[in-house]
């Protein structure tokens, strides 16, 4: 168990040398993985740096549910760039399981004006 806790928290810094070295673009703000994450209705939403924008992971408990590491919103070019915005998808994608029984992937331009995250 240690190990794969161990190879979960070493995985952002892979990722984050691996864009480095490939001329991707950073996160505009590092990712710690001791506090930007999350607590909601029982789900841990962790945040992931993803080439030029940021990634998600949801918990339940000690297993990943759910695991978004491109950019949720399509229309969007670049991903997102605040971790509040991630955040405020993460919560948003919750809810939609919880309604609906699925995870979703996509988030719509009406979907991110009701969540307040600038688009431009």
């Amino acid at each position: 168990m240690k190990k794969i806790y161990l190879l979960l928290l070493l995985q952002p810094l892979a990722l984050a040398l691996f864009a480095q070295q490939n001329g991707h673009p950073q996160v505009p703000e590092p990712v710690n993985p001791q506090k930007d994450k999350k607590q909601f209705q029982g789900y841990t939403i962790q945040l992931t740096p993803v080439p030029g924008t940021y990634g998600y992971d949801i918990w339940e408990g000690n297993k990943i549910v759910f695991r978004q590491h491109e950019n949720p919103m399509p229309l969007l070019s670049g991903g997102l760039k605040k971790k509040e915005d991630v955040f405020k998808v993460a919560v948003w994608v919750i809810k939609e399981y919880k309604k609906t029984g699925h995870w979703t992937t996509d988030v719509l331009p009406h979907i991110a004006r009701e969540l307040n995250i600038q688009t431009n």
